[in-house]
């Protein structure tokens, strides 16, 4: 038997305790859960355990991957898209690392690319590296962002909106994830001939 208390269960604990302990009224305390970012958050991690339990994240990469059709510059690229359309529906940059690792040793393996190759060293560096840049695209795929925003709205008295803050950090976001796949195939050559199989 465990001896961990479920988070939620805490939550609600803390809210009750401090309006039985007049540290603050019910009202003050339950103050936070009226924030239109915290419904945000909540409704994006719904929406990733409908993600998961349907398995929607694999086929979109599925997909993906058969349009590449065995092209290893385009595999790499397109494992860096998964990694930006991941960031949409998966609030957790390391379970979006979890999938991009699945998928890339599943193309590695099944093509018995050696361990040592550029392209094994490429395709680890992407699983790596693009799913802690997609975070800023979306002030639900991080933390920090959501803190900034609720920062933002308490200091300077702006509210950002899901869809403006989107507007602004795709372009970086985009270039960024760009420049990693030029910046891998420049450190990392390999020849572009076709994997036998890209799934």
């Amino acid at each position: 038997m465990s001896n961990f208390v479920p988070a939620s269960l805490t939550g609600i604990i803390v809210i009750v305790l401090f309006s039985v302990l007049d540290v603050l009224n019910f009202e003050e305390a339950a103050m936070g859960l009226g924030n239109p970012a915290i419904w945000l958050v909540i409704s994006v991690l719904i929406l990733s355990i409908a993600v998961e339990e349907y398995r929607f994240d694999m086929r979109i990469a599925f997909s993906l991957l058969t349009l590449a059709k065995g092209n290893k510059k385009f595999i790499l690229l397109v494992l860096i898209f998964i990694a930006f359309i991941l960031a949409f529906i998966i609030p957790n940059a390391f379970a979006r690392l979890t999938i991009l690792y699945s998928i890339a040793e599943g193309i590695l393996k099944s093509n018995s690319e050696h361990k040592d190759s550029n392209f094994t060293k490429a395709c680890m560096l992407t699983v790596t590296y693009a799913p802690y840049i997609v975070i800023i695209t979306v002030f639900t795929a991080s933390g920090g962002a959501i803190y900034a925003t609720a920062l933002f709205s308490e200091v300077l008295q702006y509210e950002w909106s899901y869809f403006y803050w989107m507007l602004l950090m795709i372009p970086g976001t985009v270039l960024s994830l760009l420049s990693l796949w030029l910046l891998l195939l420049f450190l990392y050559p390999f020849k572009n001939y076709m994997l036998e199989k890209a799934i």
